[in-house]
């Protein structure tokens, strides 16, 4: 861990003492909590990031039932899919959480997922949380991991290169002319309400 964080012994001192403590109150091993924290330092974090990381790693840990070092992982590929920053790795395990409880979708489901799909939706600027709700929407059809991933980036690319003639034959504005795609939730809520009132033959 001193290696990757490029650190004195001097400066580790308050990290080690943090993990040390760490380990005692949350009942964690002293080797699962340093396995997470090299996850984060692999991360380009420093030795002050990783400390305020450990406790939201350690909710997401518990949250979704996964071990800390995959935690620590999944919120270091996050940050780096969404262009977050340290700062927020609370709200990235706080996504997670509310993802998987909401859904059947567990959180290696959507990691796999957003593997195939994050990129895309960022680049859409879908938030992590719309992001993550979707492909827990995925999953409740029986799309998990890659296949929803697939799916989802599908749905994008589709609605990207095709808002234009959306908006002009059935009124609904998904924004993909800017690179600026609407809250999917909701366009995909008016696209299903407008298909419904049109006859099979002509969606064709």
């Amino acid at each position: 861990l001193r290696a990757v964080l490029k650190a004195t012994s001097k400066e580790m001192e308050p990290l080690v003492s943090m993990m040390e403590k760490f380990a005692v109150v949350t009942g964690y091993t002293r080797n699962a909590v340093a396995d997470a924290a090299l996850e984060l330092a692999r991360a380009g974090m420093s030795i002050d990031e990783v400390q305020k990381a450990l406790a939201p790693v350690m909710l997401m840990s518990r949250g979704v039932g996964i071990e800390m070092a995959r935690a620590a992982e999944m919120i270091a590929t996050t940050m780096a899919t969404f262009g977050l920053s340290s700062a927020e790795t609370m709200r990235i395990a706080d996504a997670f959480v509310a993802a998987t409880n909401i859904s059947v979708a567990g959180a290696e489901d959507l990691v796999v997922a957003l593997s195939y799909v994050g990129n895309a939706a960022s680049g859409a600027h879908l938030e992590l949380e719309q992001t993550l709700a979707i492909l827990g929407a995925f999953a409740q059809r029986g799309l998990k991991g890659s296949k929803a991933g697939t799916s989802f980036n599908q749905m994008l690319d589709q609605l990207t290169g095709k808002s234009a003639k959306i908006k002009e034959v059935l009124g609904i504005d998904v924004g993909g002319s800017t690179g600026d795609l609407r809250d999917q939730i909701a366009v995909m809520a008016e696209l299903g309400e407008v298909l419904r009132r049109i006859p099979e033959v002509e969606r064709k």
